[in-house]
């Protein structure tokens, strides 16, 4: 068995020690106040501190999770539409992935609200910002106010291990799996206790569409507020994110797509260089040989080969992309873009592992009508660009909190 670094509860060393000590605690009730006051807490902290200012995806993740947020999704869980009493599933297993560290943090929330004891197994790949954020969860973790969350909560990393990952997942009660296809098949493989469900978060492609005929009209700071959104879509995980844009579709006439395209893309670039962000040398390479052979693919007409760090642009042909493209993609400032008259014009591209459509310049009567006609499992979220990396309860198309609950059903005679 390979060495388990326990990370919360901190001090302990004996896992089997820590996990016993979660079943006996036994869950929470259902938006309890004390984990609504916990997650609040962590908010305001965060939220409130200027060092955190460095890190805007835990700035994005406290301000979903403040107090006025959390009363809302209370009140709309006990609603009147919601016919059936919710009770937790028991134990939560939550697998992180490595490329966006943060987002344990709002499936371990949303399974905390549901009352559920957790454990959360982390990549050994972490960031300055998990180490961080690691550090408030501890201070908080340690106060006597809180020590129902603590004795529920348990936080480790270990490298990938069959044996460590049985042993958690038998006495789980729900796994949830955020990673590569290749890390999702690998646990999916090691069973389940019979009455455990799984949700499975694999590897995901997502685009952006632009309406050029309303961009081209639009006023100077309006469209450098566009371009900020987009940047801050596509590279505040490096294009990591599942809901990152890698492919920009440009909907319009030819010459308002030319137009467009000529006002966005250096503008883009003029933003990202203030930024003063480089490609470390390996990086740098890999997206050259990508851009070779994504050059070598017959649907590319047009790519743009960047030294340095600016954007790499790879242009489709006849409207065209092939379904290998999407495995070829490393992200990194790659973007693959068409021209399309028209938003209905980009459903013969679309695939099973599409997952957000960001857009901009469009109606949301034009967005229900395309969204009707979407093809059965592409495009799980259509939001503003801008929204990309916002996250939702219903992910992937997954309620996540049914999910993370057990629905009680209670008929009189």
């Amino acid at each position: 068995m390979s060495q388990v670094d326990i990370l919360i509860p901190a001090g302990e060393t004996v896992l089997p020690d820590v996990v016993r000590r979660l079943e006996r605690a036994g869950p929470l009730s259902v938006y309890g106040e004390t984990a609504q006051r916990f997650i609040s807490t962590l908010s305001a902290s965060i939220l409130i501190d200027p060092a955190m200012r460095a890190y805007p995806e835990l700035m994005a993740l406290a301000h979903w999770f403040r107090g006025a947020r959390l009363k809302d999704m209370q009140s709309w869980a006990a609603s009147p539409h919601c016919k059936t009493i919710r009770k937790p599933r028991g134990i939560a297993l939550h697998f992180a992935p490595a490329n966006v560290d943060s987002i344990f943090v709002y499936s371990w929330f949303l399974s905390l609200l549901a009352g559920n004891s957790n454990i959360i197994r982390l990549s050994q790949r972490r960031g300055a910002q998990l180490d961080v954020l690691l550090e408030k969860i501890k201070a908080l973790l340690a106060r006597d106010d809180f020590q129902p969350i603590a004795d529920r909560t348990l936080i480790l990393s270990y490298a990938h291990d069959d044996t460590v990952t049985t042993s958690l997942s038998a006495v789980c009660d729900i796994r949830v799996l955020w990673g590569g296809d290749v890390t999702v098949e690998a646990i999916r493989s090691i069973p389940l206790p019979p009455l455990a469900v799984e949700l499975t978060f694999p590897d995901r492609f997502s685009l952006a569409a632009i309406n050029t005929k309303v961009l081209v009209k639009l006023k100077e700071d309006d469209f450098i507020q566009l371009v900020k959104n987009f940047y801050n879509d596509a590279y505040w995980f490096d294009q990591q994110a599942c809901s990152s844009p890698r492919l920009v579709v440009w909907i319009g006439s030819d010459a308002a797509v030319e137009e467009a395209q000529g006002r966005f893309w250096p503008s883009l670039e003029t933003y990202r260089a203030k930024k003063q962000e480089t490609l470390d040398a390996s990086t740098g390479m890999a997206r050259l040989i990508a851009a070779e052979l994504f050059a070598a693919q017959s649907a590319v007409g047009f790519v743009s080969h960047q030294i340095g760090s600016a954007p790499i642009r790879i242009s489709l042909t006849d409207y065209e992309m092939l379904p290998e493209m999407r495995a070829l993609h490393m992200g990194r400032g790659l973007f693959i873009e068409g021209r399309y008259r028209n938003l209905e014009s980009i459903l013969k591209i679309l695939d099973a592992r599409d997952q957000t459509l960001s857009v901009f310049g469009f109606t949301e009567a034009e967005l229900r009508d395309f969204a009707l006609l979407l093809p059965n499992r592409a495009i799980d979220r259509i939001v503003p660009i801008g929204s990309a990396l916002d996250f939702a309860p219903v992910w992937d198309g997954h309620d996540l909190f049914a999910h993370f609950t057990r629905s009680v059903t209670v008929q009189a005679s």
